[in-house]
């Protein structure tokens, strides 16, 4: 008797192919928090502050500027309790781009 062979399964393929589309996102997105917050992560992984001298208070990046008003709208929205879904249904924006703006608030 020889072994089985694997038989296709289309819904297995399905998956994988959601999985590696997924995780080109995750990487697109990284690759954009890096460019937007160059500072926050070291090339290596590390958090800043875990290695070398310690930074001085000078060193500190600037505050930034006034929000933008899709962004006060979004955390105003969010601090009214409403859900992810309802911000992007009321202000017609996609989900993942309220996902992200939140995730990036700063306390």
């Amino acid at each position: 008797m020889c072994p089985a062979e694997p038989t296709p399964n289309p819904e297995l393929d399905s998956l994988d192919a959601r999985i590696s589309f997924l995780e080109s996102k995750i990487q697109d997105l990284e690759n954009l928090l890096q460019q937007i917050h160059p500072d926050q992560h070291e090339p290596d992984g590390t958090e800043p502050g875990e290695k070398g001298p310690a930074s001085s208070p000078g060193d500190s990046p600037p505050l930034a500027g006034p929000l933008d008003p899709v962004t006060a709208d979004i955390y105003r929205l969010s601090d009214t309790g409403r859900s992810i879904l309802e911000i992007a249904e009321v202000l017609q924006m996609p989900v993942g781009k309220i996902e992200l703006v939140l995730a990036l608030r700063t306390p």
